[in-house]
């Protein structure tokens, strides 16, 4: 009699220690890291911006220009896209999780004028 209760108190405390667990990882902080492949870029040229969450759950991603959404929105939680730009820009990747929670991270891109021949 006491190993079956023994075995229902252990069964019962992992329950409450996974469900601690879920709790612990549902509360740490959500980020993002996204680089550009150059800080500097021609006008018109491309730039490949790469992204990376820390935590793929319900996650959709969404790239910003100047605070602007782009055409890269509804994004996997990492990926690979290519902007191209005519003036210099702050590139912003935002997460969002589920319904309240946000990560973001915002880069510096400087477009420098393509010269002239004379």
């Amino acid at each position: 009699m006491a190993s079956s209760t023994e075995t229902i108190l252990k069964s019962l405390l992992f329950v409450l220690l996974g469900i601690a667990g879920l709790t612990y990882s549902a509360q740490q902080p959500q980020s993002v890291d996204a680089y550009l492949s150059s800080r500097w870029v021609y006008q018109g040229e491309s730039v490949r911006i790469s992204w990376y969450a820390n935590n793929s759950n319900l996650v959709r991603c969404a790239i910003l220009v100047d605070d602007t959404p782009t055409e890269h929105i509804n994004l996997e939680a990492s990926g690979v896209r290519y902007l191209t730009a005519d003036t210099s820009c702050k590139v912003t990747v935002t997460c969002q999780y589920g319904t309240q929670l946000k990560a973001s991270k915002s880069l510096q891109l400087l477009v420098k004028p393509i010269k002239q021949m004379t």
